[in-house]
């Protein structure tokens, strides 16, 4: 991914936190961004 470990570590745990809370109180969670294609009826990659 060409960044820092500490950068990651804190992309990965702002992402913990918000699906941690959109689970919790009920939130909807809105993923963006980045390449995927649909390689199945319910997978992704």
């Amino acid at each position: 991914m060409n960044i820092s470990q500490p950068t990651f570590h804190r992309l990965a745990s702002s992402a913990r936190r918000k699906i941690a809370d959109s689970i919790v109180n009920g939130k909807a969670l809105k993923i963006e961004g980045g390449t995927f294609r649909v390689i199945g009826k319910d997978r992704f990659r």
